[in-house]
């Protein structure tokens, strides 16, 4: 009996240290590389409802990239992803519901999101099992497809049931180029990999960094020229096919936001935002978000002077000239007078300028 005891005692221990290993082994970058996470629902009159991320290995050169879809891809997120061994709250429902309670816990993985302009962007909880979406700035209202959910890894038959919306996932722009004296000869490098050449004729492949920091473009069919792509110290780049072609192309950069003003206005029952963006090469515009999604309603330019004075020259609502007053000390009323795009009446809204 206690030879039998014993080696009972040996298979638990030998089991034992098998799973301790096993743990202390699992890479969760490993495991998160190259999958999908889900949540999917029908919706009446409208078919399937799919939120997921996508997240890439970091094969690109540029960092492991994140896609987040929402809304059949109107909705969507990009940047890049990294995973830690780090302790994250969270609280998410299993299932869409009225009297649907959440399922609460502490994973303990976090997976870190960061934009391309190098800000994290929010956090996701990671247990192995599951990805629970509790961003925020990375979601978007549930009407629109968003909401706080259980996210589950993507297998052979969602991959199959969600395919249009999977496929249908957007090459969202990572980089793009321009010939100087050609306007028509751009190149765009999108963060699924993926790239638009119109260079010398239309070329669409795959795109990643090597090792120097050059682009390698290397086309779909072995028809087309692939070529590479390398930053000049001047800050012009080279372009150079696989045929001997060469072009000196610049990168195209956009405007950052220098100043931001935002105010509130009630919309279909709900309070929604008025954002005013001031870029830094002198444009602007105004935007209303609402619902989880953002409409551009107005565009124009503006100046700035001593000591904060700034006038906008909108298409739509006219010259506007800023105010001392309300909690940040400079505002705006935006007032324009046929907004179609929110139902065709007047809107007139008090923006504070955003410090921070």
């Amino acid at each position: 009996m206690k030879k039998i005891l014993a080696i009972v005692l040996a298979v638990v221990l030998c089991m034992s240290l098998t799973t301790a290993a096993f743990a202390s082994e699992a890479d969760p970058a490993a495991d998160l590389a190259d999958t999908r996470w889900y949540f999917g629902y029908a919706v009446e009159g409208l078919g399937d409802m799919v939120q997921f991320y996508h997240f890439y290995p970091d094969d690109l050169g540029i960092g492991a990239v994140f896609y987040a879809g929402y809304a059949w891809n109107q909705i969507t997120f990009s940047g890049t992803w990294t995973v830690t061994e780090d302790p994250c709250d969270y609280e998410a429902l299993p299932e869409r519901g009225d009297e649907v309670a959440p399922v609460t816990g502490t994973a303990p993985y976090t997976i870190t999101l960061t934009g391309w302009d190098g800000q994290e962007l929010d956090k996701l909880a990671y247990d192995g099992e599951h990805v629970y979406n509790i961003a925020v700035n990375t979601n978007c209202s549930p009407m629109t497809g968003g909401g706080t959910y259980v996210l589950n890894k993507a297998d052979d038959a969602a991959l199959e049931a969600y395919a249009d919306t999977f496929e249908g996932e957007l090459g969202i722009a990572y980089m793009n180029f321009v010939a100087p004296e050609d306007e028509s000869c751009t190149l765009q490098l999108n963060t699924n990999g993926t790239y638009e050449d119109l260079m010398v004729m239309f070329v669409e492949g795959t795109w990643a960094k090597d090792e120097s920091g050059a682009i390698v473009l290397t086309p779909a069919s072995e028809m087309d020229d692939g070529a590479t792509v390398t930053e000049q110290e001047d800050g012009t780049w080279k372009y150079v096919s696989t045929s001997g072609d060469e072009l000196v192309v610049n990168q195209v950069k956009e405007a950052a936001v220098a100043y931001t003003f935002k105010g509130t206005f009630p919309f279909n029952g709900v309070d929604a935002d008025l954002v005013i963006a001031a870029l830094d090469d002198g444009t602007c515009t105004a935007t209303v978000a609402a619902f989880g999604m953002e409409l551009a309603i107005d565009a124009g330019t503006y100046t700035f002077a001593e000591p904060a004075i700034f006038t906008f020259s909108f298409e739509g609502a006219g010259e506007i000239v800023s105010e001392f007053g309300g909690e940040t000390g400079v505002q705006v009323t935006y007032t324009n007078p046929a907004v179609e795009a929110i139902g065709g009446a007047e809107l007139t809204v008090t923006c504070g300028v955003v410090i921070g």
